[in-house]
C-alpha cells in the first residue's frame, strides 16, 4: 500500500513539474509575442545593438564582391553621416541575419536599386498584424550577438568531410558481441566490454572534429527551418527553397549546445551518442548535405535578412515622415521638407540645387546638421528607397564626406594633412558616377589667406560634371570668388536684445552675419575679452588691418 501511494505522489509530482515547465515556457513565448506586438511601429527612439559597427559582418565583404558596380561608402562618410547612431535606432531587428543586411545596406548605394523595398515596407505598416506574424517566426530563428553567422555559414563549404564507417563498425562490432553472449559468454562479455571502450575512445575524436563546424551547421539548419515557415505562411520568396526543407528532419539527435550536468535525462543521452555514435552519423551526413547547398542557404540568409530588415524600417518609419524617392537622370538635387532623423522636433526645408552649393551661417545656425541631412537621405533614397522628407528628387549613385575630421597622433599627421587626405580622396573620386559630395569647412587647418585660395580654387574643381559639391563655410570671400560657378544658400540667427535664436531655415544668397563673439558673451566670457575682440574687429573692418 505504502508503495502505491509513493509512486502515485512520485507520478503527481512528476507530472506538476512538466506542466509546469511546460506552463512557463508558454508564458515565456506568450510575454515575448507581446513585446515584439508592442514594440512594432512604436515612437521611441532608444539606442538598440550596435555591435556591427565594431565588428563590421563578412557579409559586406560578400556583398561588395558579388555587385562590383556597387558603390559602397567609406569609414570617413559613414563616421561623418552618424550612422552608427541612426543604425541604433533603425537595428529593431530580431535576427542576426537582419542586422547584418541592415549594416551592408546602409554601407552600400546600389546601382541598380530594389524599387520594391518600399512597396514591401509599407505593406507591413498597413497591415500590423502580418508584420507581427512574420516578426514572431523570426524571432525563433532568433539572435545571437558577436557572433559572425555569415562567415560560420560559408565557412561549412570548406568543412572537412568524413565517412560514417568508422562510426559504425565499432558499434556493430559491439552489437555482434553482445548477440554473441548467448554462445559464449565469457569470450564475448570481455569482447563487448573491449568494444565499449572503443567506442567511447573514438566518438572524443569525432566529437572534437564536429565541434568545429557544429554551430555553423546549427546554423544551417535553423536557417531551413525558418525558411520553411515563413514559405508556409505565404512569403514567396521562399518557395525556391522547399527541395530543401527536409535536410532538417533528424537534427534533433545533434546536441547543439552544451546539457547541464544536472540534467539526468541529458547524461543518458550523453552515454547513448558515446556508444552508438548517432550524433556523429547523423552531423556527417547533414553536413555532407549542407556544403551541397551552400548558395541556396546563402539566398535563405540574405532573403531573411532583407524580409527582418524591410520589417525594422517599416516600424522606425511607421511614426515618422518619408517618402518614397524620384529618379533624376542628371545629378540635380530637389527636396521638399528635409529633415534629419535624429533631430527632435526638427525644422524642414526646401531646396533644390542643379550645380554646386557654397553653404555660409553662423554658429550654429545649421550648417553641418543640414549637409548630414542631405547626406542620409541621398544614401537611404538608393540603399532603401525612401528619405526623410516631403519629397525627394536625385539622381546621385555616389557619396562622399569630409566633415568630422580630427588629427592622427598615431600616425603622427597634423589635422591639416587628415583633412588635406580626406578631401584629396574626393578629388580623385571622378570614376563616371554622379556623385554627391559634402565638404563642411574646407581646409579649416590653416591660416586665413591660404585657406581661402586653396579652398576656393579645391570647389572651384569639384564643379565638374556628374559632381554635386555642397560645401559650408564661413570664409563669405568664397562666395564672392565661387558665385559664378556656385549657387549660394545660408542661414541666419534671431537676435533680439541679448538673445540669439536660430530658425534653422535656409535661405538663397549669402550671409551677411557672424556672431561668435556674441556668443562668447551669452556663454558668459568676461566682458573685457568680448569687448576687446569686438574693437578689433571695428578695427580691421575699417582698415583691413590687425592692430
Amino acid at each position: 500500500m505504502a508503495s502505491a501511494v509513493f509512486g502515485v505522489c512520485s507520478a503527481l509530482l512528476i507530472a506538476a513539474l512538466i506542466t509546469s515547465t511546460f506552463l512557463h515556457e508558454r508564458r515565456k513565448i506568450a510575454e515575448r509575442r507581446q513585446a515584439i506586438k508592442d514594440s512594432f511601429g512604436a515612437a521611441e527612439d532608444g539606442c538598440h545593438d550596435t555591435d556591427r559597427f565594431d565588428n563590421v559582418p563578412s557579409l559586406l565583404e560578400h556583398m561588395t564582391a558579388q555587385s562590383p558596380d556597387d558603390f559602397a561608402i567609406d569609414d570617413i562618410t559613414s563616421n561623418d553621416l552618424g550612422l552608427r547612431d541612426i543604425y541604433s535606432r533603425l537595428n529593431r531587428c530580431v535576427t542576426s541575419a537582419g542586422e547584418d543586411v541592415l549594416y551592408c545596406m546602409m554601407r552600400i548605394m546600389p546601382k541598380n536599386a530594389d524599387d520594391k523595398l518600399y512597396d514591401i515596407m509599407h505593406s507591413f505598416i498597413a497591415d500590423k498584424g502580418r508584420a507581427v506574424m512574420l516578426l514572431d517566426i523570426l524571432d525563433g530563428y532568433g539572435k545571437r550577438s558577436g557572433t559572425d553567422e555569415f562567415a560560420l555559414l560559408r565557412a561549412l563549404s570548406s568543412a572537412e568531410e568524413k565517412g560514417i564507417i568508422s562510426d559504425l563498425l565499432p558499434f556493430a562490432a559491439l552489437i555482434i558481441s553482445l548477440v554473441m553472449t548467448v554462445f559464449f559468454p565469457v569470450p564475448a562479455v570481455i569482447a563487448a566490454i573491449v568494444m565499449i571502450g572503443v567506442c567511447v575512445y573514438t566518438y572524443f575524436g569525432g566529437k572534437r572534429s564536429m565541434e568545429r563546424n557544429l554551430k555553423g551547421l546549427s546554423l544551417s539548419l535553423k536557417l531551413i527551418g525558418c525558411a520553411s515557415e515563413l514559405a508556409n505562411a505565404g512569403v514567396s520568396r521562399f518557395e525556391q527553397y522547399r527541395s530543401i526543407f527536409g535536410m532538417r528532419s533528424g537534427s534533433f539527435l545533434i546536441p547543439y549546445k552544451d546539457q547541464s550536468v544536472s540534467d539526468p535525462l541529458s547524461l543518458i543521452f550523453d552515454y547513448v551518442r558515446m556508444i552508438t555514435h548517432v550524433d556523429l552519423i547523423v552531423y556527417k551526413i547533414k553536413l555532407a548535405k549542407v556544403k551541397k547547398h551552400i548558395d541556396s542557404l546563402t539566398g535563405i540568409y540574405l532573403s531573411i535578412g532583407r524580409l527582418d530588415t524591410a520589417l525594422a524600417l517599416a516600424s522606425y518609419l511607421t511614426s515618422r515622415k518619408h517618402c518614397r524617392i524620384n529618379t533624376a537622370e542628371s545629378d540635380l538635387l530637389d527636396v521638399k521638407g528635409l529633415y534629419h532623423p535624429l533631430v527632435k522636433d526638427p525644422v524642414c526645408n526646401d531646396f533644390r540645387a542643379e550645380r554646386g552649393v557654397v553653404l555660409t551661417g553662423s554658429n550654429a545656425s545649421g550648417k553641418s546638421t543640414f549637409l548630414k541631412a542631405i547626406g542620409i537621405s541621398a544614401l537611404f533614397a538608393k540603399s532603401f528607397g525612401f528619405a526623410f522628407a516631403d519629397s525627394f528628387v536625385t539622381g546621385v549613385d555616389a557619396l562622399y564626406t569630409s566633415m568630422a575630421l580630427a588629427d592622427d597622433l598615431l600616425g603622427n599627421e597634423s589635422y591639416y594633412v587628415v583633412e588635406a587626405k580626406s578631401i584629396k580622396r574626393i578629388c580623385d573620386a571622378a570614376d563616371g558616377r554622379k556623385t554627391l559630395c559634402l565638404i563642411d569647412e574646407v581646409l579649416r587647418g590653416t591660416n586665413t589667406v591660404e585657406r581661402i585660395a586653396a579652398s576656393s580654387k579645391i570647389l572651384e574643381y569639384l564643379c565638374k560634371p556628374q559632381m554635386l559639391c555642397f560645401a559650408a563655410t564661413h570664409d563669405r570671400e568664397l562666395t564672392y570668388i565661387l558665385e559664378e560657378k556656385m549657387d549660394l544658400y545660408y542661414f541666419t540667427e534671431e537676435i533680439s536684445g541679448d538673445n540669439v535664436t536660430f530658425p534653422f531655415v535656409i535661405k538663397k544668397g549669402r550671409s551677411d552675419r557672424t556672431n561668435a563673439i556674441r556668443l562668447l558673451a551669452m556663454l558668459g566670457f568676461d566682458g573685457g575679452i568680448v569687448e576687446g575682440a569686438d574693437a578689433l574687429v571695428a578695427r580691421y573692418n575699417e582698415t583691413g588691418k590687425w592692430s
